[in-house]
Parts: C-alpha cells; sequence; structure tokens
C-alpha cells in the first residue's frame, strides 16, 4: 500500500476515495488490536473477552463495503451529509462527534481512558434488556482507533454457541459463556470526530439527535409569539401551541420546521401567494382570509404545512405539472 496521510483521511472519511483506503487497511492488514464491548441502559460499559476477532473485522468490512456501494449506487464521490437530510435515510455522515452527540462522545471518552468496567460477575450482564455493542479496533498505522457500534436487544444474546463466544473476565474459573449474534454490519461507525451513520431513524432514536430540533423549536415558538404570531411579511398563525405540541418528538417535522426558520425565506411570504399555492395544490391548510391567518389545529395538514413554507409546490416550466420538489413527481390531488 502506497504511503498516505491518515490524519487527513480520517478527517475526511465521508469521502470515496478515503472510505476506500480505510477498507484497504482493514482488508490487508493484521496490525489491528480488537477489543469488544458492551453498554447497557444505564450507559455502564463492560468489556468482554474475544476470542475471534476475524469475526468483527469481517463485519467492519461489511460495513465499509456498505458505504461505498451506495455511493457507487449514487454515482456520487461523497456520502451525504446528516444537516442536509430531513426524511429518513440510510448511509450519511455528521462531524464534530463530541459536540454534536454526547452519548457516542461518552463512549469515545470511556473507551480511550480505559473506565470501563473488567471485573465483574456473569450476573451484571443477566439483567440487561437491551444493549450497545461497540467494538474497538486499534491500528498502529493509524496510531488511532475506529469504533463500530451496533444496537441489540435480548434476543440477541445467549444464543448459537458456533457462532461467537464472549465471557465475562474473572479471576476464578468460569462456569458459563455468554454468546452474542451480532448483525452483519454496524448501525454506525466512529472514525476520528466523524460517526458514519447507517439508518438516520436509528441514530435518532438511539441518540435522541432530534432533541435539538426540539430545542430550536421551542426558541422560535417563543419568538413568533413575542412578534404577535407573525410567520411571513403580512401572515399570522392560529393554534400555535397546537402546532407545537403535534411536532414534538417527530424528527422529520421537527427538521423541517427547523430547515424553514434556518432558510429564513419565509419572512418574505405573503399571504396572497400563500393562499394561491394552498388552492392550487389544494393543500389542506385552513385559513382565515379575513385575518390573513393560517390555522395551525386540526383541520390542516401540518406535512403540508411544513412543505408549503420549506417552498417545496412548483409548476415546472417544461411539463406545465405541478410538482412537489422533494418528490420530484407529479401533484397528484
Amino acid at each position: 500500500m502506497n504511503k498516505v496521510n491518515w490524519d487527513d483521511i480520517l478527517k475526511n472519511i465521508f469521502l470515496k476515495e478515503n472510505l476506500e483506503h480505510l477498507r484497504d487497511l482493514i482488508g490487508t492488514s493484521a496490525d489491528f488490536i480488537m477489543d469488544v464491548f458492551i453498554q447497557n441502559e444505564n450507559n455502564q460499559i463492560f468489556w468482554l473477552k474475544n476470542e475471534d476477532p476475524s469475526f468483527f473485522k469481517s463485519i467492519f468490512l461489511y460495513s465499509t463495503d456498505e458505504f461505498l456501494n451506495d455511493l457507487h449506487a449514487k454515482e456520487s464521490n461523497k456520502v451525504d451529509e446528516y444537516e442536509t437530510v430531513i426524511d429518513d435515510r440510510s448511509f450519511l455522515y455528521l462531524k464534530d462527534v463530541n459536540e454534536n452527540v454526547s452519548d457516542i462522545g461518552d463512549i469515545v471518552e470511556i473507551i480511550r481512558e480505559g473506565k470501563y468496567i473488567k471485573n465483574y460477575s456473569n450476573k451484571d450482564l443477566e439483567t440487561i434488556k437491551k444493549f450497545k455493542l461497540i467494538v474497538k479496533l486499534y491500528s498502529n498505522e493509524l496510531n488511532d482507533f475506529l469504533l463500530g457500534i451496533q444496537y441489540l436487544t435480548a434476543s440477541k444474546i445467549f444464543k448459537d454457541k458456533r457462532i461467537l463466544a464472549l465471557t465475562a473476565r474473572k479471576i476464578q474459573p468460569l462456569k458459563e459463556q455468554f454468546y452474542l449474534i451480532p448483525k452483519n454490519s454496524f448501525d454506525y461507525m466512529v472514525v476520528g470526530d466523524t460517526v458514519l451513520i447507517r439508518n438516520l431513524t436509528y441514530f435518532e432514536r438511539d441518540f435522541g439527535f432530534y432533541k435539538k430540533y426540539e430545542e430550536a423549536k421551542d426558541e422560535v415558538i417563543e419568538e413568533i409569539k413575542r412578534e404577535e404570531n407573525l410567520f411571513g411579511k403580512d401572515i399570522k398563525l392560529k393554534s400555535i401551541d397546537y402546532f407545537s405540541e403535534k411536532i414534538k418528538g417527530k424528527p422529520s417535522y421537527l427538521k423541517r420546521f427547523y430547515k424553514v426558520i434556518k432558510k429564513g425565506n419565509y419572512k418574505k411570504f405573503e399571504f396572497s401567494k400563500v393562499k394561491e399555492i394552498i388552492d392550487d395544490f389544494n393543500l389542506k391548510v385552513k385559513l382565515d382570509e379575513g385575518n390573513k391567518c393560517i390555522d395551525l389545529g386540526e383541520e390542516t395538514s401540518i406535512k403540508d404545512f411544513l412543505q408549503l413554507y420549506d417552498e417545496l409546490y412548483y409548476i415546472s416550466d417544461l411539463s406545465g405539472n405541478r410538482m412537489v420538489a422533494s418528490e420530484n413527481s407529479p401533484y397528484q390531488q
């Protein structure tokens, strides 16, 4: 393998060529130290004796191949960034893990500083109902380690002895062994300060990452109220508390709302033009024309309202069809 600058590669692991370098290193080098851990519901991390390092190496390879295959299918040279995605997606990346995802940052710190639990009773593991399987792959050439993380339930533990044996570390002879059935790929891989996300839904569920959008939503709602519910050049909102409650805990709605606020184009919206689009596309958005208000109560579709303010409805200059930009398909009434 030609000499490569691993510092630069790890900083930009979301680029296809860098993923290929990493994949080649994992596939061809014997210069690896593998450690296996599980994290329980209380965020305690337990070290496990790993009797089959090659097994986990194959999961790292499979996971990297999945990202590369996705890039090949998209004819893209870069993994999509988490911040640009609204709907459920696969194969994304997010930078600045320590700052953006404190739970993953905590895992990295505990493992890097050796603060995990090595001496414990088998009974400490028997009560675990759901857990994260964490695999650390250290390379001298990288002078750093990668982490692969899977979210597993109790149904994946204590089964099928031929696949993998993991034992609690104890001084006296062990009478029992614990067995895991890992998935074929990691849900997340931590490379440097970047997390590679295989599935957006699982990521947001496991780490509650959408909470930052929840906090932003609350701040914006309060600001709208201070501005006498103005949400456009001359448009006011009704039932804003109902709207706030309806999008609570719903990542796709929260991110769409966040995107609308971040773009800021809504400040130029005029009631007459908004009404025209609502009528043209037969959107389920209730209007109070006399007061130039949008009523966000039960009669309004949250999805229609958010896509309206995200400027996703338009008429094609080429075909004359009414289109929804996010779907790139003719709008169906």
